[in-house]
Order: structure tokens, then sequence, then C-alpha cells
């Protein structure tokens, strides 16, 4: 059967220094479990607002890191979950409690599965001889080549471990001794294991595959193996017996699946001597299917056979190449409007429709059609004709649209569909641009028409970022929260943009462990956890958002929740919220007075092995510095620390500390702090 992980946010069933549940479950000699992650200590959650205690709101990000953003290893997505509550837990209070006392029982570096696991193919030699050297292997899942799926081999005397590349190739070392049996395991996400065992030889004659080529004989001529065409093997034979194998071999190759059909399959080629190692040339030609698909993989069998009649038999799998065309963003050029990168009713706007070929060959001959389906926006030309797009690469198209004067709403995102016509094929996919009014800009000065408050949440003039407004959870008499509440404000609906970014003002008072705040983005995919608010603030202080995440055109809302138990204190002040931000690709005013561009951007790549990439932007000249930090909070390494320019800077972190020695693999922060600006972000570091 299969093992299963229990997460609780219950009191204490991870309690190690006594006997408990969690290492009960584990240590189980009738069954049991795979790991537990628990408190040794208190779980703290709100009977009266389940879901939004502390030990509720750990859960869920670890579902979240676990599920959502691919961090399938247990202790990653553990560690991350916990990255997010390090600003929470500088206090003395329940997230700090719960920092220290959530523990991981099992295997931290565990591969949960998070899909159907499916099963693995290896195609190899069947048998090794003592002093051969590697072992070629391909890997394939559902007739699919596999990428980054780890071969290991283990023998008495020998380990090898090899990742396979993009076609599910992959040349293991090893080592073998006369009389060993190697175990070869294959393992990738989501997919159960594959295991095999490969006897070792001593002496006699003996043929291994080395490897083996792929060409293009007939098809478009671009010198891949493509769906549709006619390719030529070759291969790459070696004696690695210590005996003659005669004058020549003869060489076999038939079908393993119904991909193909074979045109040449039997040849003879000169026998290699004791150590020798030959390449066969393109004797051998097959016709693959034309309805495969890019990585697809046609798998054969070749025998080879010597002059006294001994054979061989390998295992070969040729993938083929193809485009493979995908939508990749857009970008707007409204100057001849407003300029301000949204369509707006009464304009003609150039849509810029980016594709990015995520294929093996290049896209080449094709034609791109663009078309509307919302009854307020045509697209006025709607062909385009490109150049090759190489793969691995983007492109960029032109279309002209007209958004109608009558367009109604203050926002719409209409829909758009597009279609790459190439070779024999077609792709189509479908995409929302925001139009109209987008973003939301409130200073609290209007009477905040749109906003819903309960509770404790209202207008007030007790504090203000600007001029004299700002929504407060707590009392105007005594000027504090009230006791055994939990109250939300929400912001009115609003359209998302192209590279919108969210933003607010905040001043808070909270008693640590007695009262917090929460604030989420809600919409898109349900809600999302934004921060935890803690403490006392330092005046008042910005929060920064990135919301590039969600499509344009999604419909969002900003969520505040405070909670008060029964220790009172002045509680939540909130002023100032802006989402706004240029489009992608084109250029924008600059924002009006008051509207910080304040923003810290995920660094990239993520995650990183030797560098990566931190980019944010400043809304004014000044001090700022980018700290990194691990996940216990200590700091690694100070990128800035100094005056830096307004608007985008870029910082690049070499993986290493403040000493030059490199980190170990794992989740860090990096936190932006600039004025009354502050943001943090998380970044994963593989080795």
């Amino acid at each position: 059967g299969r093992w299963g992980i229990i997460y609780s946010i219950g009191c204490m069933p991870a309690a190690i220094e006594r006997s408990c549940l969690a290492e009960r479950y584990v240590n189980s000699p009738q069954g049991g479990g795979a790991a537990f992650i628990g408190n040794c200590s208190y779980g703290w959650y709100l009977p009266y607002f389940a879901g939004y205690g502390s030990s509720d709101l750990y859960n869920q990000q670890f579902f979240q890191k676990l599920l959502a953003e691919n961090s399938p290893a247990l202790g990653m997505a553990h560690a991350a979950a916990k990255a997010q509550f390090i600003g929470a837990a500088q206090g003395e209070n329940e997230f700090r409690w719960i920092m220290y006392g959530l523990n991981l029982i099992g295997d931290p570096t565990l591969a949960v599965w998070t899909g159907e696991a499916e099963s693995l193919g290896v195609l190899c030699a069947d048998s090794l001889t003592v002093g051969q050297n590697s072992l070629a292997v391909a890997v394939l899942k559902n007739g699919r080549p596999q990428a980054e799926a780890a071969v290991t081999i283990i023998g008495d005397s020998t380990y090898g471990l090899a990742l396979t590349d993009g076609t599910g190739h992959a040349l293991v070392p090893v080592l073998p001794s006369a009389g060993d049996t190697l175990k070869l395991t294959a393992t990738a996400r989501n997919s159960i294991p594959f295991e095999k065992s490969i006897p070792v030889f001593s002496s006699g004659a003996q043929v291994s595959l080395l490897g083996w080529q792929a060409a293009e004989l007939a098809g478009n001529g671009d010198g891949l193996a493509g769906p549709g065409e006619e390719i030529a093997l070759s291969f790459w034979l070696k004696n690695t017996g210590s005996q003659g194998l005669g004058d020549s071999l003869n060489i076999a190759l038939s079908r393993s699946d119904s991909n193909s059909v074979l045109l040449d399959s039997a040849f003879s080629m000169a026998a290699p001597a004791p150590g020798e190692s030959l390449w066969t040339g393109p004797a051998a030609s097959f016709l693959a299917d034309s309805g495969l698909a890019d990585g697809d993989a046609a798998a054969f069998n070749l025998t080879a056979m010597d002059s006294a009649g001994t054979f061989w038999n390998f295992a070969v799998g040729v993938p083929l190449a193809a485009p493979r065309p995908a939508f990749a963003g857009y970008s707007v050029d409204d100057r001849s409007g407003n300029g301000n990168g949204v369509p707006e009713p009464g304009e003609t706007v150039t849509l810029y429709v980016e594709m990015t070929n995520k294929g093996g060959a290049a896209l080449e001959g094709a034609a791109i059609r663009l078309t509307s389906v919302d009854p307020y926006v045509a697209v006025t030309d709607s062909s385009a004709f490109p150049e090759p797009l190489l793969a691995d690469s983007n492109g960029s198209y032109a279309f002209q649209i007209f958004v109608d004067p009558a367009m109604p709403g203050p926002w719409r995102a209409p829909v758009f569909e597009i279609r790459c016509e190439y070779e024999w094929k077609e792709w189509r996919d479908s995409f929302s641009v925001a139009a109209g009014q987008v973003g939301l800009t409130d200073d609290m000065e209007t009477g905040s028409p749109g906003w819903q408050a309960d509770g404790g949440w209202h207008l007030s003039g007790i504090r203000s970022h600007s001029p004299s407004h700002s929504w407060y959870f707590g009392s105007e008499t005594d000027t504090l929260a009230p006791q055994y509440s939990v109250d939300t404000l929400e912001s009115p609906p609003f359209a998302v943009g192209p590279g919108c970014s969210l933003g607010w003002w905040q001043w808070h008072d909270f008693v640590p462990g007695w009262s917090w705040g929460v604030v989420e983005i809600c919409g898109g995919f349900g809600a999302r956890l934004l921060e935890v608010v803690e403490g006392r603030s330092a005046g008042w202080t910005y929060s920064g958002h990135d919301l590039s995440r969600y499509p344009p055109g999604t419909v969002l809302s900003l969520r505040f929740i405070a909670v008060c138990d029964s220790v009172r204190s002045e509680g939540w002040h909130i002023d100032d919220v802006n989402a706004f931000g240029p489009p992608s690709g084109t250029a924008a005013e600059p924002p009006a007075a008051g509207r910080p561009t304040f923003a810290l951007h995920t660094g990239r790549p993520n995650p990183a092995s030797n560098r990566a990439a931190i980019s944010f932007c400043l809304p004014q000249a000044g001090q700022a510095s980018l700290k990194v930090y691990n996940v216990q909070g200590q700091l690694v390494r100070t990128l800035v620390n100094g005056a830096r320019k307004a608007g985008a800077n870029i910082a690049v972190w070499d993986c290493r500390d403040d000493r030059g020695r490199a980190v170990a693999g794992g989740v860090y922060l990096y936190r932006l702090s600039a004025g009354g600006f502050s943001s943090t972000r998380q970044m994963a570091v593989i080795r």
C-alpha cells in the first residue's frame, strides 16, 4: 500500500521528549506512515474563526508550498512554509513558539507524490563486463522521454549516479567487478521507481552498446529526427570482453512499439577487437509516425550476433523533435490613445502577443492568427507570418485591436483566441486582456465607497498617512481594539492590469501572543495569504506585493483580517491602498505623487545554484539595504547597503555568504529595506 503523511495542528502530538503519537506513527511495525509533522508543544487556533489561527496559517502555507509551488521534497516544503512567518515570529508570540515547536518526524529529503504516480521504463543493456566504465540508459514515462530522472547503479564495489537530459538519456559511470550483480534504479517526480538487476561477466566475448545517433533522411530539412520523417540510425558498439568476435557482427533492428515503420533493419559491420569501439554508420532507418508529438519516442530492440552465433540484445529509444508553440504573454502599445498601456473604449492599440517555442525543433513557415470573442473588441489585422522561431526561444507579434466606445462597465477582460498553423498541424490557445479601468487607488478621503467593513473597522481621523483619514480597527473612545474579535475589512473589487503591483501603508500596535493581523488577496484561484502583521510598527510602514501571477483582467479584492483576544492595544490603521503598474514591454508615465513604486521582485533563476539576479525598484533615490537570511533568521549575506538610484536596480548574489563560502542547499529569505518601505521574498538554492 501507500505510506501516508500526517500534518497536525493539535497540541503535543510530536512531543519527542516523551512517548508521542508522531514517533509511534512513523515507527509502527504494523504499518504506520512515512512522516509526521506536528507540534512538540501547543497548537494555536481560533475556535470562532476556523482557518485563521496561527497554526492554521502554518498548515496552509505547507500545502501551498508542497502542492502549488512545486516543492516536492518534504523538508523543503516544511522549511519554506516556516520561512513565510519569520517576520511575524520576531516577537514573543505564538508564531515564534510554533516556529520552534513545529517539527518534522521523518526523512526531510523524502520526495512526496503530489499527483497520480506513473510507471517508468528504462532502456539499457541487460549485462555488463569487467572493464566497462559506463552504461547508456534511456528513461521513458508513458512512452515519452523523462527528463531529470535520477538513475543509480549500486554493486558490491561500485556506485554510479546520473540525471537524464531533455531527451531522457544518461550515461551512468560504473566500475563493475567480476561476478557482481548490479542494481539499477530510476526515480523521477510522481513516478513509481524502476528497478533492474544487471549481471557482470568477467571474460569471454561481450558486446556493449555505448550509444546511438539519429539523423533526418527525408523530411523538412532541419537535420533532426521528427514526426512523419525518414530517420537514419547509427550505433556505437564496443567489444568489452577479452575475446574476439570473429570477422563481423550481424545487426538486426526490430520495433518495440507502434510509433514507427522500419525501412532498413538488418546489416553487417566489422567486428571490433577486444577493447575497441566502432560506429556502424547510418545503416538502419525507419519512418516515424506523423501523429507523434515533440518529445515522443520510437522504441526498438537491437540484436548483435558474432561469427560464433552468440547474440546480445539492447533496448534503444529515439526521441523525436518537433515545434511546440505556447502563449507566453502580451504587452500593449497605446501611444495612439492616452498612453497608459491599457486598451480603453474608443482606442485603437497595438497588441503584442508573445509566443515561445518549447519544442526541440524550429517553428518554420507558420501563420499566426488572432481573433476576439468579445463583441466590444475587434482585431483589425488578424494574421502574422513570422520568421522561423528557434527551439527554446521567444517571438513577439503585433496585431491592431479596436475597443468599441460603447464597451460597458468600468473594466472588462476581453478574451482572444490565438491560433498557430504550421506544417500539417494547428495549435490553439486563449488569453484575456485587461481593458478599461484597471487597478485600485484609494486615499480614504472620499468615504471609500465599495469597501466592506465589519466589527471594529471604520473610517477614522485618529491616524492617517495622507491627508487626514484611514481605516481603523479599534475604538474612537479609548483607541483600543475590541476584545474577542475577528473583524474583516475588504476592498472594492478591481481588475488586474499587466505587470500589476499592490501596496498600502499601515500603522499597527498588536500585543504579541494576543492579537495580530492577516492580509489576503481574494479572487483568481481563491484566497492567498500575503502577510501576517505582528507587534508594533515603527510609525507608518509600506507593504508591497507583486500581482504578476494573476492573468490580466482577473478580478481581485484585498482583505485585512484583525484578530484580538482579551488583551487590548491600539489596533491597526490602513491607508493609501494602490494597485498599479506599467504593462510589461511598454513605457509608462511616472506614477502620480503619493503613489510609491517600491517593489522587490523574484530572483532569477529560482531555484539558483551559483548565481541569482535580484531586481528591485525604489520610489526615490536614497539609502537601501538588501540582505539574505536563512530560515532561522540568521544573516547570510549583505548584497546592498548604501545609496541607490530611484527606479529599477539590480543586485547579484553568487550563492555565497559574507565570508565567501558557498551556502548549503535550502530555502533563503532576502529582505529589502529603504526609507519606510520593506519587503521580503524567498529563494531556493540547490546543490
